[in-house]
């Protein structure tokens, strides 16, 4: 019976890849969703670091940046990659974070209005 859950668990992780490494994307408003013109931090922190730094967020950055022109993104790293609400993240994962996080940077505001 374990082997047949197995068989079940990586089955449904092949015919449904993206799900399994992406979380689902949670993009900001146009109005928000451009370049950051300045310079851009990524600090990588383990979960101690982060919850005292973001609570129980995975990825935090302030609201329009520490300063003008300067901007610090924060991410939870378990092991030697980011995890992201639980998913190992994929490329199409990452550049959804780093996206939602550059509009906090260009203002963005943490209720996420639309």
């Amino acid at each position: 019976m374990k082997i047949f859950f197995w068989l079940l668990l990586v089955g449904s992780l092949l015919i449904n890849p993206a799900q399994a490494l992406s979380p689902p994307p949670f993009l900001p408003p146009q109005r928000f969703d451009h370049p950051f013109h300045g310079t851009r931090h990524i600090v990588y922190l383990n979960p101690t670091q982060m919850f005292f730094k973001c609570g129980q967020a995975y990825a935090c950055t302030p609201i329009g940046g520490e300063s003008p022109g300067q901007c610090t993104t924060w991410i939870l790293q378990i092991g030697s990659r980011p995890l992201f609400g639980g998913y190992r993240v994929d490329a199409a994962g990452w550049k959804q974070l780093l996206r939602h996080e550059t509009a906090h940077c260009n203002g963005w505001p943490a209720n996420h209005p639309k």
